[in-house]
């Protein structure tokens, strides 16, 4: 008997079983392996203290949700009793596969072998060979889990990785038939009972109605937080394939990539689709994540066109018959579908491709520092694709002229020239090698490499796009990919990029009209919609722009709705604006929609709410910031001088950039409003409209209103409601107040909403 056990009291009998020993410990409960008295069967129970009410009450709740949904279903953990003594609620379910006993009952070597997880889930943090850190019970039992078997092998072959994936997916996808989610599946939660791969441990189950709750493990968490079980479920698989933990995707073993399979390719494509950093890019919902597998793994042509159409029992027999290659009875048995046009395989290369160009589209757009990750990540998960090294290349190449570090620079030209050697069309390369070589100082150097690309003009629709890729100057890049979308006017990739680059040159109808046409070569993709949303924007087209915002939003998209608040609060319906930014706030607590929602809180009357929210944006930043400002200023307003003064002078000691240093000083009444606005670099059209505002609410709380209404009438007049250096359009607050200011302070009409009839005192708290 090992100490853990030994220092563990054994609970209280429970009807008709016989304890049998120690397994694992939760914060909230344990897991005890018993014997079943009449039929000799060993079953793990949970027990759940009712001391811990708390817990053991949404322990419960899922159970209940569960228990009702799982019977019989051949991969959900079958919960078989739920009983209750004085001290304690229990449950019993099936037990895990003994994994100290070499695996009996599993198929070693097979997908099944590692499907086992928690064989009770202890508390949902963790399994119980973690918890008691391999120590356990019962005749040395250890519960058969997806992690033991990765442990052990390693990784598994492509192909056993998707077959015990469309397992998995089969279960789960009976938990969302019912309006459930499971919230916290990864390998240690899936466990192996008979051989089979079974999801456990349902003490996070909850409402696929209700917002996914940030709890859960962090690996396997959104890149928000957040708990979403195809994301989970992308994560599982990357570590069945790659062999290494969630928390390093999305890196891979070289080895891996050197010859990959069919099978291997298409399992990447999906992790990457499912596991992607922007939710529109990932997978709508479980249904399209198992339609993906079922591709993959039963070749017949019709069954991934006609997947939805069929009834939630067909799909998974469908899914059941995927996995153990039995789909072509089922297609003789008279479940005839229609075939999808084009290969599944081209409409996930399709996407591969967009996410790449949206990595250097947001490189181009001036965040290149913020894609390095992104770019480094295409790059390691598909080597061989040109795009993706063409893309990392010029993202490390940005990142170092951003930065003036020339080892960025260095090894993005290493890069180029290495891949240059190996590529049948090199001239993408040559291109963007003379322009880091131009750069660099070598112009001699340049010019060979110019004359090499020049031989090789290109011809096809592809060669053009991959030239916009590496052609640095953005006017350059857009005559390329319009080479390319005039070749093929119905390929999405290119009209994406065509999107993109006129923006970034400032064409805003052409980037209006290509969103127009990706809405009609893709109506079903919502990620168009909001783009054309960002284009009516830029274009002051608020109405069509809150339409296009509606329309995402009501497809579950957070920023649409924040981005619809944006909206709303330029036509001046700030009640709407602000339910959406605190619709927006419930569901992900963003310290930048805070800031945006702060704004509108003062301006229409709930001035302690407003500080409650910069207080809360100050913490999550933890540097000085504009926010320190807008604190200051707000609560002289409320009466709270001290307090602000307090807040700005520790600010002003925490090292601000240069202007927001000024701005500060000017505040404090150490710098006059008019050093503030002529210190200001015309240059830069935003600190000009700053520059006017805080000077005005220094003239203002200095008691010279006059003086006050002058730059606060400046600061409008620079017509900057919008951040200039933002994109999709962020709302210029400084704008905002300073309108607000001239209507209840200055008395004067200004174009725009009407803001003073909003302002219904300075003091109000917002009611929640």
């Amino acid at each position: 008997m090992s100490v853990v056990e030994q220092l563990q009291e054994t609970p209280a009998a429970i009807p008709n079983f016989a304890w049998e020993g120690f397994v694992a410990r939760g914060g909230f409960g344990e897991v005890w392996l018993a014997r079943e008295c009449v039929t000799g069967l060993l079953r793990a129970v949970k027990v759940l203290y009712k001391a811990a009410a708390a817990r053991t009450n949404r322990d419960l709740e899922g159970v209940k949700r569960y228990q009702r949904c799982a019977h019989n279903h051949p991969h959900l953990m079958q919960i078989l009793t739920v009983g209750e003594t004085d001290e304690f609620y229990y449950y019993v379910m099936e037990a895990a596969d003994n994994a100290a006993s070499g695996v009996a009952g599993a198929v070693e070597g097979g997908a099944a072998e590692g499907a086992r997880a928690d064989t009770a889930g202890a508390d949902g943090a963790r399994g119980p060979g973690e918890a008691v850190r391999g120590e356990t019970a019962g005749a040395g039992y250890v519960p058969l889990t997806m992690r033991s078997l990765l442990t052990r092998r390693g990784r598994l072959s492509a192909r056993e990785a998707l077959e015990t994936v469309g397992k998995v997916l089969a279960g789960v996808q009976r938990l969302h038939e019912q309006g459930l989610a499971h919230f916290d599946l990864k390998p240690e939660n899936i466990l192996i009972i008979e051989g089979e791969p079974k999801v456990g441990d349902v003490g996070l189950i909850g409402s696929l109605a209700e917002p996914a709750p940030h709890a859960g493990t962090p690996s396997y968490l959104t890149p928000d937080r957040r708990a979403d079980d195809v994301y989970a479920v992308g994560k599982i698989l990357y570590e069945m394939i790659s062999g290494r933990p969630a928390s390093e995707f999305p890196r891979l073993p070289a080895e891996l990539l050197q010859s990959p399979t069919p099978e291997l390719k298409s399992a990447l494509r999906i992790v990457n689709r499912a596991c992607h950093p922007t939710p529109g890019h990932r997978f709508e919902s479980l249904d399209e994540l198992t339609e993906a597998v079922a591709a993959v793994l039963t070749p017949p042509p019709g069954l991934v066109a006609g997947w939805r159409r069929l009834t939630p029992v067909r799909k998974g027999s469908l899914v059941a018959g995927a996995v153990l290659s039995v789909v072509g009875a089922v297609l003789l048995a008279g479940e005839l579908l229609r075939a999808r046009e084009g290969p599944a395989e081209a409409v996930v290369t399709e996407q591969v491709l967009l996410s790449v160009g949206e990595v250097l589209a947001g490189a181009e757009s001036g965040v290149a520092s913020e894609r390095l990750a992104p770019a480094e990540a295409l790059w390691q998960r598909f080597p061989h694709l040109l795009d993706a090294n063409i893309v990392a290349a010029r993202v490390n190449f940005a990142a170092g002229v951003a930065r003036g570090e020339p080892s960025f620079v260095a090894f993005a030209l290493e890069r180029l020239r290495s891949e240059a050697r190996n590529e049948t069309e090199p001239g993408p390369y040559w291109v963007l090698i003379a322009e880091i070589l131009e750069y660099s100082g070598h112009a001699d150097e340049a010019v060979e490499y110019r004359e090499k690309a020049a031989e090789a003009t290109p011809t096809a629709a592809m060669e053009w796009y991959h030239l916009s890729l590496a052609t640095v100057d953005l006017h350059g890049a857009l005559r390329c990919v319009q080479r390319a979308v005039d070749s093929a006017p119905d390929r999405v990739l290119f009209w994406a990029r065509l999107l993109h680059l006129r923006r970034q040159t400032g064409d805003l109808e052409g980037a209006l009209d290509a969103a127009e046409r990706l809405c009609t070569l893709e109506p079903g993709n919502f990620d168009w919609v909001f783009r054309r949303g960002h284009a009516h924007f830029a274009l002051q087209q608020f109405e069509q722009a809150e339409a296009d915002y509606t329309c995402v939003m009501e497809r579950g998209s957070l920023p649409g709705l924040v981005q619809r608040g944006h909206v709303r609060r330029f036509r001046g319906l700030y009640a709407e604006a602000l339910a959406d930014y605190t619709q927006a706030l419930a569901r992900h607590d963003s310290p930048w929609v805070r800031y945006q929602r702060a704004t509108i809180l003062w301006i229409t009357g709930y001035g302690g709410a407003a500080a409650d929210d910069y207080r809360v944006v100050r913490k999550f930043l933890g540097h000085p910031s504009y926010a320190d400002a807008r604190s200051y200023v707000l609560l002289c307003d409320l009466g709270r001088a001290a307090e602000g003064r307090e807040i700005l002078t520790r600010a002003a000691q925490g090292g601000p950039v240069p202007w927001m240093a000024r701005i500060f000083e000017c505040l404090l009444g150490e710098r006059t409003p008019e050093t503030l606005v002529a210190a200001a670099d015309p240059r830069n059209a935003e600190q000009v409209c700053e520059g006017y505002y805080y000077a005005g609410e220094a003239a203002r709380l200095a008691g010279d209103t006059a003086a006050a209404c002058a730059c606060f009438r400046r600061c409008v007049g620079t017509n900057l409601f919008l951040d200039a250096d933002e994109y999709p359009p962020n709302p210029m607050n400084e704008y905002d107040l300073a309108r607000w200011r001239l209507r209840t302070v200055c008395g004067e009409e200004t174009a725009g909403p009407d803001l003073g009839l909003l302002c219904v005192g300075a003091g109000q708290q917002h009611p929640q």
